[in-house]
């Protein structure tokens, strides 16, 4: 625990080749075209059809990608990823928590709108807080913000990917502002364990707060 906070010296993860980076993003393009494609002629819930997408792009991904567990130091970088994502998510929690004493309300926007948890909540959250961040993670932070730092700083390519990664929340009907900010601590996660566990896990339990503390009574959403 001593270097906990300390920045990982190496990178744990080979920088993915073109092609296979280029093969694996094709691949997940094609899969959301198809889904857009399938929900247009086919009445079908268009959230269990994005946690079927993102869940066939998690494991394609996590098949063909460079990314790995095997080693000892894959392994203690990936528990490193977890204690720390488990630490800012604690932060995250409590910080949120303050605010509700001090405020009596949420920070204004965290917490968006929800479905129905007596009928859709085991879909809905399988896909907003496991399927769709890790194909994220893995698309955002594996494969271009890995590729970016082959070329370019830590900063200018967290501002690069970031832009990105909020820019298309906003292109499919979100907003900017958290996915941006969101990012910035994905990539930092990254940069400190240089392993895909931290920001994949950042991601997961992030979204596990925000989609299930209004329901379990923490806080009234907005």
């Amino acid at each position: 625990m001593h270097d906990f906070f300390q920045i990982s010296p190496v990178w744990h993860d080979p920088t993915p080749g073109l092609k296979r980076a280029s093969l694996l993003l094709g691949c997940v393009l094609a899969l959301e075209v198809s889904a857009i494609g399938t929900r247009a002629l086919v009445p079908i819930d268009a959230l269990s059809l994005t946690g079927i997408t993102r869940g066939v792009e998690a494991t394609f991904l996590l098949l063909l990608g460079p990314w790995s567990l095997r080693g000892r130091a894959n392994q203690r970088a990936a528990i490193h990823g977890l204690l720390l994502a488990l630490t800012v998510s604690l932060a995250g929690l409590l910080g949120v928590g303050l605010w509700a004493i001090l405020f009596h309300s949420p920070p204004p926007g965290l917490f968006p709108q929800r479905v129905v948890p007596e009928t859709a909540w085991v879909p809905f959250l399988l896909t907003t807080s496991i399927a769709s961040p890790l194909a994220e993670e893995l698309v955002f932070r594996g494969l271009l913000y890995r590729s970016l730092r082959r070329r370019w700083n830590a900063v200018l390519s967290i501002l690069a990917v970031s832009g990105v990664f909020s820019g298309l929340h906003v292109l499919f009907g979100g907003q900017a502002v958290f996915p941006f900010v969101g990012s910035l601590l994905f990539c930092t996660g990254y940069e400190v364990t240089k392993h895909i566990s931290a920001p994949v896990l950042l991601h997961v339990f992030g979204n596990g707060i925000l989609f299930t503390a209004p329901w379990l009574g923490l806080f009234q959403a907005v």
